[in-house]
């Protein structure tokens, strides 16, 4: 195990349910790119 870690943390401004909904719109995958 490695002796070093890094973390993120960004505030988004949405509700858990709206992050979720764009998370999981699957069809929505191929616009991101």
């Amino acid at each position: 195990m490695s002796d070093y870690s890094q973390s993120y943390a960004t505030l988004v401004a949405g509700s858990p349910a709206d992050c979720f909904a764009v998370l999981s719109d699957f069809e929505a995958y191929p616009e991101w790119s």
